[in-house]
């Protein structure tokens, strides 16, 4: 120890700040150490309260869950009314649109046609006009092929047949063949009346003269005609004839007086005979005609045989006309020639003429 007594108090003064730094250390310590006691203390209170708490929600749980199994088992819960759901409509039916139809082609058809040799064939539709088809063959037969399925109508065309009345209906189907027999009425013929004067003639009904000589062309044929003399109600004579396609018939009606009358009249023409004014000509009278069919029936103009053979040609011509006409006897009456020949001007209005056989 020194003996300078300002060293020796600087050294008691100099130990007071080393005491007051360990006295803040010292009570730094204590703070620290409480701190961490207090902090501990704290964590344990809360850990004892979280601990406390689990146990208390735990047993509330485990309580509710108790009470609500019990009830549940007591009681049966109804099962909550459902109001039906409302039914679902059915989708409207949509019809698909359908298919195009396909039309089913069409097979051939055939139409065999038999008709009188080299006729012409007029086909039509039901409701159509008439066209030519073709002409038949030397037999009578066509055949038509090709033809859509439908209904036809059938006629046929000669100039030696007459027209006729009704076509003749057909229907094909497809992919057939049909036949057609298809007959125009036979030729006509020729009929030659000899009547009394003044009588009235009729032909199956019908007015065809007025008495004296009635020349008909165009007589159907093949069928049963009758022929009257006289009124309705009030015939003189009632003839039934029956006349082949062609053929040429006088028939003869007068009555005595009739026949009297006319050996009177041929002798008066005698005598007003008429002069033939060409060489190897002879004076005839026009007896009866039909213009449509070029059917004439001459007579001698003064009586006597008839002026023509049946077979031979001749021309006439009547006075003042400059046209000749060729005819051909086709039959004799009793004095009269009944010839074809051409449709002429005069026959109807010609009474006299020429006519060189």
């Amino acid at each position: 120890m020194s003996d300078d007594p300002q060293l020796a108090n600087g050294s008691r003064y100099a130990a007071v700040p080393l005491v007051i730094a360990l006295l803040v250390l010292v009570a730094g310590g204590a703070w620290m150490l409480g701190r961490g006691r207090g902090v501990a203390e704290r964590n344990r209170s809360l850990a004892e309260a979280g601990q406390r708490m689990d146990a208390e929600t735990k047993a509330a749980y485990e309580k509710g869950f108790a009470a609500g199994e019990a009830s549940r088992q007591a009681v049966p819960t109804a099962a909550p009314e459902v109001a039906p759901a409302p039914p679902t409509p059915a989708p409207a039916a949509v019809e698909a649109p359908a298919a195009p139809a396909v039309p089913e082609p069409e097979r051939p058809t055939l139409l065999q046609v038999r008709t009188v040799p080299l006729a012409e064939v007029l086909v039509a539709g039901e409701q159509g006009e008439f066209r030519s088809a073709g002409r038949a063959d030397s037999v009578g037969d066509l055949s038509l092929e090709a033809m859509p399925a439908g209904v036809y109508r059938l006629e046929v065309r000669h100039p030696d047949y007459p027209k006729m009345e009704a076509p003749v209906r057909v229907e094909l189907a497809s992919g057939t063949t049909a036949r057609a027999v298809v007959a125009p009425p036979p030729p006509p013929a020729a009929l030659m009346i000899f009547a009394d004067d003044a009588a009235p003639l009729y032909l199956d009904g019908k007015k065809v003269g007025q008495g004296g000589t009635a020349l008909l062309g165009k007589v159907p044929s093949r069928r049963d005609l009758l022929v009257t003399l006289g009124e309705p109600g009030k015939e003189t004579r009632r003839v039934m004839v029956r006349l082949e396609p062609r053929e040429t018939r006088a028939l003869d009606l007068r009555t005595a007086g009739a026949l009297a009358d006319k050996a009177s009249r041929e002798k008066a023409a005698a005598e007003a005979a008429l002069n033939a004014p060409t060489p190897g000509a002879l004076g005839v009278r026009v007896v009866s005609s039909d213009p449509d069919t070029g059917v004439v029936a001459f007579a001698r103009a003064g009586g006597g045989d008839a002026p023509m053979s049946v077979g031979n040609e001749g021309r006439f011509r009547a006075p003042g006309s400059t046209l000749s006409v060729k005819v051909k006897c086709v039959r004799v009456f009793a004095g009269v020639s009944v010839c074809r020949g051409e449709v002429f001007d005069v026959v109807g209005t010609a009474t006299k003429g020429e006519l060189v056989p």
